[in-house]
């Protein structure tokens, strides 16, 4: 059942038409830097921190795997669930898991709100055209499903067609 529900709102996410924004003013672990890599904006404070753990835990951060490989690619994908490091906003900036660093909690709300204000209606458009070429909702559904699942040989050729 968490599969299924994760996976409905991590598909929301990606595909939503308008505008989505996130703040991360605290740790970001596993499912949740999924969670963030599909939004369109995700802000964070110093105090933002992501860390996809689950290797180091036995297991594999598959559901996550889609929006954040659609994200950063496959490689730092790699790099950071093989390691499980600690990424602080900077080096979550420089990978492309944040957006923009913002000083505090309130400067966060103050850009969310900005970024909100400039979404008009050519902002759809935009978002229409991403989502055209990005995987189809049915595919990126079994993909994340297949991976959860350990069926290697399909995930293994989706990813390397990112």
């Amino acid at each position: 059942m968490f599969i299924d529900e994760y996976l409905v709102l991590s598909e929301a996410i990606a595909t939503y038409p308008g505008l989505t924004i996130g703040l991360a003013d605290g740790p970001v672990v596993g499912g949740g830097v999924g969670l963030a890599a599909g939004l369109r904006v995700t802000i964070g404070t110093p105090r933002a921190t992501f860390r996809l753990p689950e290797l180091a835990l036995g297991g594999i951060p598959a559901l996550a795997l889609p929006p954040i490989v659609r994200r950063i690619g496959s490689r730092a994908f790699t790099a950071i669930a093989l390691t499980a490091e600690l990424l602080d906003p900077s080096r979550a900036r420089d990978i492309g898991l944040l957006d923009v660093v913002v000083h505090d909690r309130a400067a966060g709300s103050r850009t969310a709100a900005q970024l909100s204000r400039r979404a008009g209606s050519t902002t759809g458009a935009l978002f229409e055209a991403v989502n055209n070429y990005l995987r189809s909702p049915e595919e990126y559904r079994v993909v994340a499903t297949e991976i959860a699942r350990g069926q290697w040989s399909e995930v293994d050729t989706a990813v390397r067609h990112e």
